[in-house]
């Protein structure tokens, strides 16, 4: 059975890392944006990187200009906002394509687990969905289904065992209780 560890990425200084690097660990992989509505997410990302990272928790984020044209910059731009504005302690990747020419093969494997993304309830994530609703038809697009990354900050909760086991859509903020909850449930599994 495939796993996140059969694939190899670059970080952000180029450097290629092996998937299986990360074998027993959970992760939590995020495709990140520096001018994005949800940005500010990065703090929550560093929260629960803060938070949970020595029971076991590694937060990888993957920058991803696919969305709204929301992260122009290159890898060393991409670096120095994410120090300077939130002081990131999680690892960040190169810059990859989710709905482009070339997506990243990881992301192609984490929306073959056609697991739902889970949205959040607050009034700015249901004010979202309306909004991407409209973004796609506008652009003339179709829109992606609940089990595909739709928009910047969707975030794969990943087990122990490097399978896919929960997606939260960008309307899920980092401290939600529901992706803390399950990620507290995946960190006290052996």
């Amino acid at each position: 059975m495939p796993s996140v560890y059969d694939f190899n990425f670059k970080n952000i200084a180029g450097k290629v890392v092996k998937g299986q690097d990360y074998q027993g660990r959970v992760l939590l992989i995020v495709n990140v944006a520096s001018r994005c509505g949800f940005t500010p997410q990065y703090e929550g990302l560093k929260a629960l990187h803060e938070r949970y990272h020595e029971r076991g928790l590694t937060v990888l984020g993957f920058p991803c200009d696919d969305f709204g044209g929301q992260e122009p910059g290159d890898e060393a731009e991409i670096a120095g906002f994410c120090e300077r504005r939130f002081s990131v302690p999680f690892e960040l990747m190169s810059k990859v394509s989710i709905r482009g020419e070339n997506p990243l093969p990881l992301y192609q494997f984490l929306e073959s687990a056609r697991l739902p993304a889970k949205n959040g309830a607050s009034l700015k994530a249901r004010l979202f969905q309306v909004f991407k609703r409209f973004y796609y038809l506008v652009r003339s697009k179709p829109l992606p289904t609940g089990s595909q990354v739709s928009w910047n900050f969707h975030k794969f909760l990943i087990d122990r065992h490097g399978r896919p086991v929960g997606h939260y859509g960008s309307g899920m903020e980092p401290g939600d209780r529901e992706l803390t909850c399950k990620i507290e449930e995946e960190l006290d599994k052996a």
